[in-house]
């Protein structure tokens, strides 16, 4: 695997491991919205468009050009990358109880303005059905087949995750069909590992249990202190040229 491979495999593996602590309530949230703000000149727009994709990666939305808004706290991701390309000075962080956008002011709303949620249910909704249907056939199917399919799952699962901004339960319905498709691939991943050597033996496709595994039994300190200089490095190594200069 290459360089740019293992980073894009260390940011799912992580952001997958978060999002069952989510789903766990091992990551409540303390009611703070966190605002990120930067006024990078066009001079340095490929660190602007750097940082603009990292919040958007990491969930955060925009409520105005160069001010955008999560319910967790991305400041040191947004400051370790800002400090590697030297503008940490036109950043901007802060934290509010509150936000008002127009008339809108409860949090339900801001959710539904900023995070539309229908699509993620419908892709969520179809990755749990393929696992499900994988589950299902795991003992009658044959073993190359099912770890062939849940390659495809796990892929179908990422591309879904990618999107999700990864809002605290707080914020989400009450069966957050995000939550129901991690479920079901726990169950999919544990019927494939029984019925299939080649996915027993495959080290890429037991890293996703391993990593979620030890993250639900780790506080929140820990977990980020062992993930969090990962997904930093990992991000720092797809920066294109035009980030640093």
């Amino acid at each position: 695997m290459t360089e740019v491979g293992r980073a894009a495999l260390d940011v799912d593996l992580g952001w997958s491991a978060y999002a069952h602590r989510v789903d766990a309530g091992l990551e409540p949230w303390d009611r703070h919205w966190r605002l990120v703000g930067f006024g990078i000149p066009e001079r340095r727009r490929g660190a602007r468009d750097a940082i603009r994709n990292l919040l958007v990666e990491f969930g955060a939305a925009p409520l105005q050009s160069g001010l955008y808004v999560h319910a967790y706290d991305l400041t040191d991701f947004v400051l370790q990358l800002a400090n590697h390309l030297k503008v940490s000075d036109a950043v901007t962080t802060f934290a509010s109880r509150t936000i008002r956008i127009g008339e809108e002011l409860s949090d339900e709303l801001l959710v539904d303005r900023l995070w539309p949620l229908t699509d993620l249910t419908g892709r969520y909704d179809l990755v749990a059905r393929q696992l499900g249907s994988i589950a299902e056939r795991a003992s009658v199917t044959d073993g190359d087949h099912i770890a062939a399919s849940m390659l495809s799952a796990i892929v179908a699962t990422e591309e879904v995750m990618r999107d999700d901004p990864q809002l605290p339960c707080e914020l989400l319905p009450d069966r957050w069909s995000g939550a129901e498709a991690r479920q079901a691939f726990l169950t999919a991943h544990s019927a494939a590992s029984a019925h299939s050597e080649l996915f027993r033996n495959s080290q890429l496709m037991q890293s996703y249990i391993h990593e979620i595994d030890r993250a639900l039994t780790e506080t929140s300190g820990a977990f980020w202190q062992r993930w969090f200089p990962r997904l930093v490095n990992a991000y720092q190594a797809r920066l294109p040229p035009a980030a640093t200069r």
